[in-house]
């Protein structure tokens, strides 16, 4: 099984993007020579949460990391609700936040051999120009990456969450 991790977004796309199309379309024609070395997922807000918001959305989109430390993005239609407060007298471990979102981008049938779709997501990978195998993507370090935003989310009042533990 390929091994996990998170870790915060830095802001080197800018807050929740991971890669602009324009960056892909550049990307495209020289993907041959894209060495791919990492994948993952990014999770951000699905919009700005008001205060008393009683359920938060959340987008998730799952990514490439190649050797010149580019993130590469494959898709970006999946998501998920929370219902809560943000943060609040009993704010949710990141660990159960980010198996929320592995949750998101993992099979949903019992029955489906892969533990998550790397034949999809080297599919995906093609579409882009980028010839990697999925037994290639399954050898690689997944990690979940959590923007500034979330990372806030998370945070009890008063305090600001910005590394692993939690």
């Amino acid at each position: 099984m390929t091994s996990r991790g998170w870790s915060p977004l830095d802001a080197k796309h800018g807050e929740g993007e991971t890669i602009n199309e324009q960056q892909n379309d550049e990307q495209k024609k020289g993907a041959k020579d894209i060495t791919v070395i990492g994948v993952g997922a990014v999770c951000d807000l699905a919009s700005d949460v008001a205060d008393n918001a009683t359920s938060t959305s959340f987008v998730v989109n799952e990514f490439l990391l190649t050797g010149q430390g580019d993130r590469i993005r494959l898709h970006n239609e999946r998501g998920f609700t929370l219902s809560g407060v943000a943060g609040g007298d009993d704010p949710l471990p990141t660990t159960t936040f980010i198996q929320q979102v592995l949750n998101v981008v993992l099979p949903d049938d019992e029955d489906d051999e892969e533990d998550h779709p790397w034949s999809w997501l080297a599919e995906l990978a093609e579409e882009r120009g980028i010839v990697v195998g999925e037994s290639e993507l399954a050898a690689l370090r997944y990690e979940v990456l959590l923007s500034d935003r979330v990372l806030r989310w998370l945070a009890p009042p008063g305090r600001e969450r910005s590394s692993p533990a939690g």
